[in-house]
């Protein structure tokens, strides 16, 4: 299997099955689904209250120019469903508490939901109970290809930043082979964002979505540019409205280097 052919909350869940948090593999989940234009992330100033005199600049969620192609994912599908009765807009908190609420927020999206979805693809072992400890066992399918998108990862990472200003197609080659797990490289900051402008806007309509298509959109520039950052210190800081001190699981037993792909999470055994 390809690395491109996973979204990146999928990659988490392989290659840091219990290092990984619920709440970055909710974080994942949505922002995947902005990059490849299932939805779309933009501001807008509005007035709070018909009443009040000062206007408010607002963050939004509502459907990408791709929405109608937007193939059903299990993980993904709690951020999609919202927009299917009509073109609705939310803000991303209001979209995120829902989500958070809806799928026994973030540690019964972990267990309940991705490490279902995986479970179910043949990564995991069969571990009754233990999903609710926050044990969670790769069987040797799982630990094949953890070991393979460590190094594809571990190697973007050492190599991505260099490329992108001295050999532009092994830059593009990197890009290919990553698709939207890109977006997981720690060395994905916006001065490397800016490197990789001019390769992307060369190479946009043949980087691999996670769900096996090509990018054939212009707008996904503008939001790895300008958005991508915004957007994720904004998902982190929703969170902040509403209360995560109970959920049970991600702040426990096994919560090791979330977020993180470089292994200590005794996914293996």
């Amino acid at each position: 299997m390809h690395l491109k052919n996973f979204t990146p909350a999928q990659t988490l869940m392989i290659t840091a099955p219990m290092g990984v948090s619920g709440q970055n593999l909710m974080k994942y989940s949505f922002l995947d689904l902005v990059y490849n234009g299932y939805l779309r992330v933009y501001r807008d100033w509005r007035l709070p209250h018909p009443r009040d005199s000062r206007e408010r600049l607002y963050t939004f969620v509502a459907r990408g120019d791709r929405f109608n192609s937007y193939v059903s994912r299990q993980h993904q599908d709690p951020f999609v469903n919202p927009f299917l009765a009509d073109d609705y807009e939310y803000q991303v908190r209001t979209l995120v508490k829902k989500v958070f609420k809806e799928n026994g927020k973030t540690h019964g999206f972990k267990s309940k939901v991705v490490y279902k979805e995986m479970q179910k693809a043949g990564y995991f072992h069969t571990s009754a109970g233990l999903k609710y400890i926050n044990l969670f066992f790769l069987n040797g399918k799982g630990s094949e290809l953890k070991r393979k998108f460590n190094s594809i990862l571990k190697e973007a990472d050492e190599t991505l930043p260099e490329a992108a200003t001295k050999n532009p197609e092994k830059a593009k080659k990197i890009l290919n082979e990553l698709g939207s797990n890109v977006l997981l490289l720690d060395s994905f900051n916006d001065e490397l964002i800016e490197k990789l402008k001019p390769i992307f806007e060369e190479v946009g309509k043949t980087v691999s979505t996670s769900s096996g298509d090509y990018i054939d959109r212009s707008d996904v520039f503008e939001f790895v540019f300008y958005s991508f950052l915004d957007t994720l210190d904004y998902f982190d800081s929703s969170f902040d409205s509403f209360d995560t001190t109970f959920d049970f699981g991600d702040g426990g037993f096994g919560d090791f280097d979330a977020g993180g792909f470089d292994g200590g999470d005794f996914g293996d055994w």
